[in-house]
């Protein structure tokens, strides 16, 4: 499925679906932890401006303008299907390159990739702060608001969200 992720065509979607649903299956934590490991090496090169990343099947010199889609909205089905602690770590790894990106300048002209960075950190927000989070169920609600990452983490989703509300060039939508 990660080799149709680059696709400009509906094949891309389904592909993100598809790996979204089936890596976030409660046997497929090792698989999910390689993913998300893939998708920061891809997020991290997106970030500092690279053009070129290594695909999926190992070639380099895949355009990332294609691929950056795909990998966002794979994370941002992982994000809204997913429960468990493997999912609550993509998410505090993940989030912050998708408002790092959101907020870049080199991206300001694609809406696309914009959307998809405000739905990853909205549904990662959610994600970490929904009862049934194994951190707020261990520590409570209250505790796990007292701690300073996760008070960073909604407090900079919160704003993203908020700015993403806000621009007129995005049809975003709180789902």
């Amino acid at each position: 499925c990660k080799q149709y992720l680059e696709a400009a065509s509906s094949a891309r979607e389904m592909a993100a679906i598809t790996l979204g649903k089936l890596l976030t299956r409660p046997d497929m934590g090792t698989a999910l932890s390689n993913f998300g490991l893939w998708c920061e090496s891809v997020l991290k090169s997106l970030d500092s401006g690279e053009d070129n990343v290594t695909t999926s099947g190992g070639a380099n010199g895949s355009k990332i303008l294609f691929l950056i889609p795909g990998v966002m909205f794979t994370l941002a089905t992982i994000f809204k299907t997913g429960r468990g602690k493997n999912v609550e770590m993509l998410v505090y790894r993940l989030v912050p390159y998708g408002i790092s990106i959101y907020q870049s300048s080199k991206y300001e002209n694609n809406s696309l990739v914009r959307k998809l960075c405000i739905k990853i950190v909205q549904r990662g927000a959610l994600v970490c702060a929904s009862p049934t989070s194994e951190d707020v169920k261990s520590l409570g609600r209250y505790e796990w608001l007292m701690d300073e990452k996760n008070q960073d983490l909604l407090e900079t989703s919160v704003e993203a969200v908020i700015n993403g509300l806000e621009d007129k060039s995005l049809e975003t939508r709180i789902a």
